[in-house]
């Protein structure tokens, strides 16, 4: 089965809801968070301070997941996110575990 990571990049007002959606889950299993800024957003998305520095600060979450639930998980996000901002990729992982 082929593992994939799916990039969630969350403006902050909603960091909280996409974490506590992911978490409720219960088989989405260990993903990380991590403060970031984001460049390239429209303007009508960006405060003026943002406008100004040309990025917003936002959070990136990274969830390793088999290939086959991306989809579906995507979906649940889209319709609990819906029109939040919430942006997502998906990448394909070659390798992953717990160094023991």
């Amino acid at each position: 089965m082929t593992d994939c990571c799916l990039h969630l990049l969350c403006p902050l007002a909603v960091e909280e809801r996409a974490i506590d959606l992911l978490l409720a889950r219960g088989g989405a299993g260990v993903f990380t968070s991590a403060p970031t800024r984001a460049h390239g957003f429209a303007h009508g998305r960006l405060s003026a301070a943002e406008q100004v520095s040309g990025r917003s600060e936002a959070s990136l979450i990274h969830l390793v997941l088999p290939q086959s639930e991306v989809d579906e998980l995507i979906e649940e996000l889209r319709r609990e996110l819906r029109g939040s901002g919430v942006r997502h990729w998906v990448t394909a992982v070659l390798k992953h575990g717990e160094l023991t």
